[in-house]
């Protein structure tokens, strides 16, 4: 297993609280409230916001 999946693992463990985690390359304009981290060397991020949830479905 490569050690970003082994991270990435590791990561989904701790956060079992979380709603949703994203990995995405930073851009301009991001919403508000979210914030982009480095996890990796080769350019991977992790983008989080603690913002109000919204429906998928569309509902």
């Amino acid at each position: 297993m490569l050690n970003d999946e082994v991270t990435l693992r590791k990561l989904a463990i701790r956060c079992s609280s979380v709603d949703a985690v994203v990995i995405a390359v930073p851009s301009q304009d991001l919403p508000d409230g979210v914030q982009v981290v480095s996890l990796f060397e080769d350019q991977l991020f992790l983008a989080s916001s603690k913002s109000a949830k919204r429906s998928l479905s569309g509902d």
